[in-house]
Order: C-alpha cells, then structure tokens, then sequence
C-alpha cells in the first residue's frame, strides 16, 4: 500500500524512503517474506521462480545525471 509512513521514512510501493537523508538515519538491515497462499481444496503447491532485493544509499534521484548509453549485459 503506497504512503505508508512513520514520519522518518516513507512506503512506496516498492520502495522504501529514508525522508530527510540530511538525518543520518540509515537502513541497517531488512528482512524479505514470502508467504505463500493455494485454493482451498487443492493439492497444487504455488512455486517461487525468483525473488529478490536490493539496497542502495545514492542522493535524490533527480541529483544523480543519467548515465551514458551502453550495451546491456547479463
């Protein structure tokens, strides 16, 4: 659910904000769950493919210039 928030950091989506970076408040670790749900009355087990997350400490996304084009790689 988008804004949630605890007045030192914000939910959006699939983001999670620090609100005043100047603060020094920094995200020391965080846990991943996944829960799992089926159809009543079946047998199937759901499956995970993939799942992941990742952490970053950059300033403002509008502060940071675009990089220059190149060729992706795996």
């Amino acid at each position: 659910m988008d804004d949630q928030s605890d007045g030192r950091s914000s939910i959006w989506t699939d983001t999670f904000s620090v609100d005043d970076a100047a603060s020094g408040l920094r995200l020391a670790s965080y846990r991943l769950r996944l829960t799992l749900h089926r159809r009543p009355g079946t047998r199937l087990s759901p499956t995970v493919w993939r799942a992941g997350a990742m952490g970053s400490d950059v300033p403002d996304r509008f502060t940071v210039p675009a990089s220059e084009p190149g060729l992706a790689r795996s």
